[in-house]
């Protein structure tokens, strides 16, 4: 076995082991529900930060640009499923249509190859992320 065949391996299994470790403490109730929107708001707005500099290279939708909104658009409905619309009530709506729209510009991208939505949506990706980091600590019980 050639050496970067063997690296390739080790660094797979490191991270099957990771993902499998995480999995077990999401399954075992030891993240608390807050991380796991926080970490996946946060990827959203990142994800979003590198397709904006995927299609500044060229300006047009390459075949990168679109797994990237793929990835974007399955994160929003994610957090879209999260919601809990009975009991969030307006707040809950609010959020539903900001997902929404998310994935709208990702499927205007992915459809269209129009760029338009880019900016808007990274910008509500970019507040739903301030405002997650900013809630008060007494306000991070999800039921």
């Amino acid at each position: 076995m050639k050496k970067n065949e063997y690296k390739t391996q080790v660094e797979a299994s490191k991270t099957l082991l990771k993902k499998e470790t995480n999995l077990n403490n999401v399954v075992r109730n030891d993240i608390p529900k807050y991380e796991i929107i926080k970490q996946l708001i946060v990827g959203l707005e990142s994800e979003f930060v590198n397709l904006k500099k995927i299609v500044s290279v060229d300006f047009e939708v390459n075949d990168e640009a679109v797994a990237k909104a793929e990835k974007i658009s399955k994160i929003a409905f994610a957090l879209q499923s999260c919601l809990n619309v009975d009991k969030g009530e307006e707040v809950a709506v609010n959020l539903t249509w900001l997902y929404r729209f998310v994935r709208y510009s990702c499927k205007r991208i992915i459809d269209n190859e129009d760029l338009t939505y880019i900016k808007p949506a990274h910008l509500v990706a970019r507040n739903l992320k301030e405002g997650w980091l900013n809630m008060p600590e007494e306000s991070r019980q999800i039921n």
